[in-house]
């Protein structure tokens, strides 16, 4: 639980991932008799480590519905997505956490004794009962009389401390670098080096990928073209692309530029159409002709403005609207309106010799050396590369420690009226706003398939944070930030395992047995499995998410070198798959070929 309550799952996808898989079904969901109520208790996660839990079970005309609340995490309304009750035995499942509870009432009904599960982490939970209602959930808001409470920022060696234990003990990086800036200047914290056989220390002239903040850039590309008088936020995005190219229209509305930015055009996370050649650097091949094609023949799923989805191929599609307009490459336009006039020097898509030697290694979840990530079509969503400093330039200018012409820009995309998303959380051009007892956070982060990414402020206390990582483990430094920023508690993180395919052996398949694989298997109701042959290799992608080689161990069984999964075939009688199967956190999964 610890993991999934701080990390947003905001980073570019980098690999094939079951919970995608988890979507609620629509409907009521069945009534669930002697639960009602919010059970309380205190999480264990390590010795020192006490997370108070509080699960709000309630019954309505939609049936019975629960949420999860970390009390001293400041997560509230986490997704119970299933509440189950056999005799005395109950079981809630959260698939988008990766977790469940199974507990028994005891004591008249009136506590649940059970074990709280989450991935390959198991905890005892006792829960008691309290009637409905009667529970806050975090430390209450700060009165509007008196404003949000005072906060001050970790010394700096309470935070080298917390990247020495990251690094060293939870082994969940290679190299860290913490950069913070308020009223009294700029300092620096980092730890760890380039590479395991490069020990080169990281610090804060290191170049890193930014991944998915590169959308807050581009959010404030849109709102200083509109300052210029280039663009409205209301006009469609059709007019700014080229002649010929259709997007998607439902019920007589037009997406929009400022649906775009804000994740609720109705356009999926990835295109359908997203088939990279080399999953290594998944993005580098997705060019205009691809996206156009994309646009011209999708169909939207539901009305525009309907519900927060967020997209990769949505901000994409923003920069690339924004450099027409323009007339130049998103590049151009990024270094032209935001990176020169702020004196951003080692920021950029395309990198000198120079910045090349200070550009870090990236590095899986196990640690393993990862390809550098190079977008094209899209390089709205995550193609900026920068490294701490420039980052803090960056956090002054939205702040206002630092006098600039974007100021008025920059708060333009906060002004807009804000879109809940996610726990204690809002929407706004680009950045997230997370509400705090220390008030709100203005925050985003980002990932590629070596790096994890954050920066966030304070605007109220005038304090800024970037965290930098060169590995692409799930928490990153989210919890390193909000910690800095707001006291969040950190995450308790334990060493990977094997890395996901250690052990397995490969065998050789010719390509007419693997051929017989190729096909589309039906998951879940919009989820598809799409199984593709190159030569002798053989690929999956779920919808929204990349094509990832999946590696053979006999003629129907296979498994995924990114992800700790596996996917056997059912054969036919002749010997052309009928179904797959995905094996994966204890968990099996059936879909059937689709016609």
């Amino acid at each position: 639980m610890v993991r999934a309550l701080i990390a947003a799952a905001f980073a570019l996808a980098a690999s094939w991932v079951a919970p995608a898989l988890a979507q609620d079904a629509a409907g009521p969901k069945p009534v669930i008799a002697g639960l009602d109520g919010d059970w309380v208790g205190t999480l264990d996660v390590a010795p020192s480590k006490h997370l108070r839990v509080i699960i709000r079970i309630r019954t309505g005309p939609n049936g019975t519905t629960a949420s999860l609340e970390s009390v001293d995490q400041g997560a509230a309304i986490l997704p119970v997505q299933s509440v189950e009750r056999k005799g005395d035995h109950v079981t809630l499942t959260m698939d988008t956490l990766d977790a469940d509870y199974q507990a028994d009432l005891v004591g008249g009904g009136k506590t649940l004794k059970g074990t709280f599960t989450q991935g390959p982490q198991a905890y005892p939970l006792v829960l008691a009962f309290a009637a409905p209602g009667s529970l806050t959930a975090a430390p209450p808001a700060p009165s509007a009389q008196t404003g949000p409470a005072p906060w001050s920022a970790p010394s700096d060696a309470a935070i080298d401390q917390i990247l020495n234990e990251r690094i060293d003990v939870e082994k969940q990086g290679v190299g860290i670098v913490v950069g913070l800036i308020d009223e009294h200047g700029r300092r620096f914290i980092s730890e760890g080096s380039f590479d395991q056989a490069d020990d080169r220390p990281v610090g804060h002239d290191t170049i890193f990928e930014m991944g998915s903040i590169t959308k807050v850039f581009t959010a404030t590309l849109l709102t200083l073209a509109v300052e210029r008088g280039e663009v409205k936020l209301t006009d469609p995005v059709v007019k700014y692309l080229p002649a010929g190219v259709h997007v998607p229209e439902r019920g007589g509305k037009q997406i929009t530029l400022r649906d775009l930015a804000m994740h609720v055009s109705g356009l999926p996370r990835l295109p359908t159409n997203f088939a990279p050649k080399d999953p290594d650097n998944p993005y580098v091949d997705y060019r205009d002709a691809e996206l156009f094609a994309f646009l011209n023949g999708y169909t939207l799923p539901r009305d525009i403005g309907a519900k927060w989805e967020y997209s990769n191929l949505g901000v994409g599609l923003l920069g690339e609207a924004l450099a027409q307009r323009a007339g130049l490459s998103y590049e151009a336009l990024l270094k032209t309106r935001i990176l020169d006039p702020l004196g951003m020097t080692s920021s950029g898509v395309a990198l000198t010799p120079e910045e090349q030697h200070r550009f870090a290694i990236g590095h899986d979840a196990y640690l393993r050396p990862a390809a550098h990530w190079d977008l094209a079509a899209l390089a709205g969503a995550g193609a900026l590369r920068s490294d701490a400093d420039d980052m803090l330039t960056f956090l002054a200018a939205n702040i206002g420690l630092t006098r600039t012409p974007l100021k008025t820009a920059m708060d333009a995309t906060l002004a807009v009226k804000r879109i809940p998303n996610l726990p204690n959380n809002e929407q706004a051009l680009g950045w997230d706003v997370r509400q705090s007892p220390y008030g709100d956070i203005i925050w985003h982060n980002g990932g590629t398939g070596g790096f994890r990414t954050f920066i966030g402020f304070n605007p109220v206390a005038k304090v800024g944070v970037v965290v930098l990582t060169n590995a692409a483990n799930e928490t990153g430094g989210d919890d390193i930030g909000f910690h800095i920023l707001a006291g969040s508690s950190l995450a308790v993180l334990a060493p990977p395992g094997p890395a996901p395919g250690e052990g397995r052996k490969v065998v050789a398949l010719a390509p007419d047995k693997l051929e017989l694989l190729v096909g589309r298997y039906q998951m879940a109701p919009g989820v598809v499995a799409t199984i593709t042959r190159a030569d002798d290799h053989l690929f999956a992608q779920l919808t929204g998410q990349p094509a990832v080689e999946i590696f053979p161990e006999s003629a129907t069984n296979f498994f995924w070198k990114v992800v700790d999964a596996q996917l056997s075939f059912e054969l036919g009688p002749d010997g052309r798959a009928t179904g797959a199967v995905l094996h994966q956190n204890g968990r099996d999964l059936t879909g059937t070929r689709m016609p």
